[in-house]
């Protein structure tokens, strides 16, 4: 019936030893026990985060929410995934922009460096 409790706190234990992984199988095994527990939700939102997986992040936190609309934290750590979501995409669509500019400077580097002895 409360299983939950010791499956959240061996995740938390999990995920402060960098077995982030781990921890969220834990917690995707307790929340088939407790599918509308906001703090388990909030948990994997958490770890989720952690791994990068910000689709899965934004995803827990707002079933966080949906359970429980007044939890605050939930809702301020779903604004900080959704924009540092936002900044690695667009950090990544502009490293691929600069790619044909790095394959022009080593061209140009190995050019002038030739000439150059």
């Amino acid at each position: 019936m409360h299983r939950h409790y010791g499956l959240l706190a061996l995740a938390t234990v999990l995920h402060r030893g960098h077995r982030s992984r781990d921890a969220s199988n834990i917690l995707v095994e307790a929340l088939q026990d407790s599918p509308e527990n906001p703090v388990l939700h909030f948990a994997l939102g958490n770890v989720y985060a952690t791994m990068l997986e910000f689709d899965r992040a934004d995803f827990h936190f707002g079933e966080c929410l949906r359970f429980q609309p007044t939890f605050d934290s939930a809702r301020f750590r779903r604004h900080a995934v959704r924009c540092h979501s936002k900044l690695e995409t667009a950090l990544m669509k502009q490293q691929v922009q600069l790619i044909p500019h790095k394959f022009f400077l080593l061209f140009f580097h190995s050019v002038f460096c030739f000439h150059a002895e």
